[in-house]
């Protein structure tokens, strides 16, 4: 039995520009153990991960997925063809309109606005693994895919048509980042928004400040998904790109440190070996929850700005708060809902492993509450101190009072009557690295 690896870029992001910008999937495929999966020139080179070029990018001289045929992994500019009795002959040589230098910033174009490319990508993958188990012998039963904006949905695409060909033999797990599949292809295209049986585990973070009406992200209500598929979706403050993107080799804000470590850890827990774990690493409960706490900070002093912009209004087709993010929706999310003190479930699990009595004393449904107690040195001391960013959170939201350098509890002051339906972290998927 084997697992392949499967990495996809986004929109305008390839392998090159993903590991420059220290892109999460840039970054995963760079640290990741093992050869990469690929056709050259015709030849199987087999491997144990496959990494998919976004669509609209030529950064580093990389080829488009549109230039290349995914079954040959030639660029389609150099494949020679046949015309009726005519032997074959160099494409380049008579069809430079087609794959030549305009060819090319037209199809870049139409990747960043249409996703032209996907479907190549779709296509490649899945002719790859064929390749892998039929003509290297190599028993694929089980494949893990992280992929951000379109490539979080080109995830979803390669997982139907794995089911497609190989029905539930091949067993697959999806961490998608913002998961946008552009345009009107969420809706409109069955497979960028099903989930088949073959998906035994699906976590999808959403960007909550972006947007642009043309990124509408695959959200819980635009989800068809196996009843047999354990999922979870995690609200997180920030624009589309900010759960991903690093500077000087780590992660650039809170939110990205969080989604980094999680998105390692979902991987290695499901068998992809890494040489390393992000950094800032994030290898305790505690150590999440500090994080969180840091997002939570920010959102109280408004750090955390919605798309602005010109052209981001002119490419978004105008701007509207995603349906997710609203009042309304949170509160199917994440307990609390929007005005709560937890970002997301994942927050939630991770802060009562970390404090589980401080968690029961503040959020449980104690016949206490209503009680106020001094908070204890063991508390104190389990959080941090008094200048730990989860007690600053704390202090922020109401549920500690501090007169001089006494810290009082409230008990029960964080009790929420409603939870989330069908959305909880899911009990065996790892809470950090």
């Amino acid at each position: 039995m084997a697992i392949v690896t499967i990495f996809n870029h986004g929109t305008g992001y390839n392998r090159a520009k993903g590991v420059e910008n220290n892109e999460l999937v840039g970054w995963l495929h760079s640290h990741v153990i093992g050869e990469e999966a690929r056709m050259d020139d015709g030849r199987l080179v087999p491997g144990n991960f496959i990494i998919n070029e976004g669509p609209g990018s030529t950064a580093g001289g990389i080829a488009l997925p549109t230039n290349v045929n995914p079954m040959t992994g030639r660029e389609r500019g150099h494949e020679t063809v046949k015309l009726g009795k005519t032997p074959g002959q160099d494409r380049s040589a008579f069809a430079k309109g087609f794959a030549g230098e305009g060819a090319g910033k037209r199809w870049a174009l139409t990747g960043n606005i249409a996703g032209a490319g996907w479907d190549e990508n779709v296509q490649r993958t899945v002719h790859l693994i064929q390749a892998l188990k039929y003509d290297h012998d190599l028993d694929v039963t089980q494949v893990n895919m992280v992929g951000w904006s379109r490539g979080a949905v080109t995830s979803i695409r390669i997982a139907n048509k794995l089911y497609e060909v190989f029905g539930a033999s091949i067993r697959c797990n999806i961490f998608g980042l913002d998961p946008v599949a552009g345009q009107n292809a969420g809706v409109t295209m069955e497979d960028t928004r099903t989930l088949p049986e073959s998906v035994d585990t699906y976590v999808a973070i959403l960007s909550m400040n972006e947007e642009r009406r043309s990124f509408a992200p695959q959200d819980r209500d635009r989800m068809d998904i196996a009843a047999t598929t354990t999922r979870c979706f995690l609200p997180m403050p920030g624009k589309h790109s900010e759960q991903v993107m690093g500077t000087s080799g780590v992660a650039q804000t809170p939110e990205a440190h969080i989604s980094r470590n999680l998105a390692c850890a979902f991987l290695r827990h499901f068998g992809t070996r890494f040489d390393g774990i992000p950094a800032p690493a994030l290898t305790s409960a505690r150590a999440m929850a500090e994080a969180y706490a840091q997002v939570r900070l920010a959102t109280l002093g408004g750090q955390y700005k919605d798309t602005s912009g010109f052209m981001n209004r002119v490419i978004g087709l105008g701007f509207g708060r995603r349906d997710f993010a609203t009042t309304a929706k949170m509160g199917s999310y994440v307990a609390g809902g929007k005005g709560g003190y937890w970002v997301n479930e994942h927050h939630r699990a991770c802060f009562k492993d970390a404090y589980g009595e401080l968690y029961r004393d503040v959020f449980g449904d104690s016949a206490r509450r209503g009680q106020f107690i001094p908070l204890s040195p063991g508390h104190l001391a389990a959080l941090g101190g008094a200048q730990s960013h989860a007690t600053k959170s704390l202090l922020a939201m109401g549920y500690l009072t501090q007169e001089g350098h006494r810290l009082t509890l409230h008990i029960g002051s964080g009790h929420y009557v409603g939870r989330p339906a069908d959305n909880v972290w899911p009990a065996g998927l790892p809470k950090h690295t």
